[in-house]
């Protein structure tokens, strides 16, 4: 019984050496690839597109999906084993199969923060809410830029005023730096271009 029990192990050990160097081997051998898709809105785009990349054995890492008037926006990073699919093309003939969506697949690039690399030093949200007008997003955006940050999100949204008849604009967004930031500084960076824009501007550490 010592006898069996011991050659018991044994076997289980190796599976799960072979197993453990299976895994390891998928890994890396994978890649990242980004998809990029827009077209006229409709039930079932996003069950169609994430067939297509399971039909392909590939694997969604990260998603994002947004309707803008009648037109859906996807974006996906998705992990591609090599032994499922071994070629870019094998995943666009997939894709091409969703009905009137352009599509545009790549490789994806190096992520210096975030899942795929080290995270950021500092990290900020800002919110921004006011009479809509043209510049809004490039001076916000710009400040942020020069003071070493990063865009990681961005939402935007124009609509009407409660009073008045006029549009009002309203954005909120993340950012990020790989350097430390004073934040007295920006906050007061903010109340300048606040007055500039004649809006209401809010940033906040996470």
């Amino acid at each position: 019984m010592l006898s069996l029990g011991a050659a018991s192990l044994r076997r289980s050990t190796n599976a799960l050496r072979s197993l453990s160097q299976g895994q390891f081997l998928s890994v890396r051998n994978s890649s990242h690839l980004i998809i990029t898709a827009s077209g006229p809105d409709r039930p079932g785009i996003v069950a169609d597109f994430t067939k297509a990349v399971l039909d392909q054995n590939g694997s969604i890492a990260e998603s994002k999906a947004v309707r803008m008037g009648g037109d859906f926006c996807i974006m996906m990073r998705i992990l591609a084993n090599q032994s499922g699919v071994t070629q870019m093309e094998d995943l666009k003939r997939s894709l091409s199969s969703v009905p009137n969506m352009a599509v545009d697949l790549r490789e994806a690039s190096p992520d210096k923060f975030g899942s795929l690399g080290t995270e950021p030093v500092c990290k900020t949200s800002f919110t921004l809410e006011g009479a809509d007008h043209p510049g809004i997003v490039n001076a916000v955006t710009s400040f942020l830029c020069d003071k070493g940050f990063s865009i990681e999100e961005l939402h935007t949204e124009a609509k009407s005023a409660p009073f008045g008849g006029t549009m009002l604009f309203l954005m909120n967004g993340k950012a990020s730096s790989n350097v430390s930031q004073n934040f007295d500084e920006l906050r007061e960076g903010f109340k300048v271009l606040e007055n500039q824009l004649n809006v209401d501007l809010l940033i906040s550490q996470i």
